[in-house]
């Protein structure tokens, strides 16, 4: 078996470069096949829920709208058709009995939280905001759209009073 001009070169090129042909070739197996498993991982709590409760949500637009221009001072009152919720996973200790025990994860500080599966935001109905602007068309017409967009409300749900001085 005759070596040709071709081969004699390759070979001193993949002496030299052997480590990175591999590495490259790794890298190739492991797109083509990743490995794993295609199971959802598990949950873990955030630090923030993102669940809002209505007062919270309330002082949120109140701090934010304050902030606009011309606005002034802002009352802002929600109505809710529900509240927000966190569900929690639970470990049912006992078949015999229904005592469930909120399943816990430890923080890199040592402190624990309940692990949190979901959470759902609390649906609107309405909103009435008191604020010192409401008298200019352009001041209504900002805070009916910051309002609208925060809530998922309809304008026909948002009402804008003047405040009293």
């Amino acid at each position: 078996m005759k070596i040709s001009d071709a081969q004699k070169l390759m070979i001193p090129l993949l002496k030299k470069y052997k480590y990175i042909f591999i590495l490259i070739a790794a890298g190739v197996l492991l797109l083509i096949f990743p490995g794993g498993t295609s199971k959802k991982p598990a949950p873990v709590a955030p630090n923030n829920t993102g669940a809002i409760s209505t007062e919270e949500a309330e002082r949120k637009l109140e701090g934010i709208l304050s902030e606009a221009s011309g606005v002034g001072r802002v009352k802002v009152i929600l109505s809710t058709k529900s509240s927000g919720q966190t569900n929690y996973a639970t470990d049912k200790r006992d078949s015999d009995t229904s005592l469930e025990e909120n399943i816990k994860t430890i923080n890199g500080s040592g402190g624990e939280s309940a692990l949190i599966v979901d959470y759902s935001h609390p649906v609107f109905l309405g909103a009435i905001v008191l604020c010192d602007g409401a008298d200019d068309p352009n001041v209504r017409l900002s805070v009916t759209q910051a309002v609208e967009s925060f809530c998922n409300l309809t304008v026909s749900k948002i009402t804008i009073i003047k405040m009293k001085p």
